[in-house]
């Protein structure tokens, strides 16, 4: 069963929870988010992630709204890869 609690990330447009036991962080986005907004949630969901050693990653875009193209770009080309080379066994998408 997974048991999140908040970490020190809480913005109006999205916030990231972590479960260190089962090695789970869940980012929950809010709104819609520009650019650097939504570059500046997954660093912080890296350094959190880096730093608890976490496996699998659950992403709730219910509530938040479409990308931009160079969002998307950034996401699949840069930030996948270095996830992935943290040791992320599991991402979902909600």
């Amino acid at each position: 069963m997974i048991n999140f609690r908040k970490s020190n990330f809480n913005e109006d447009y999205a916030e990231i929870l972590i479960d260190n036991n089962q090695k789970v962080i869940k980012l929950i986005w809010k709104t819609y988010v520009n650019f650097e907004e939504y570059k500046f949630t997954f660093e912080n969901a890296y350094k959190i992630s880096k730093r608890n050693k976490l496996k699998f990653w659950i992403s709730d875009m219910r509530n938040g709204k479409a990308v931009t193209i160079k969002a998307q770009k950034w996401l699949r080309n840069i930030f996948i890869p270095k996830i992935v080379q943290l040791g992320f066994t599991k991402i979902e998408l909600l």
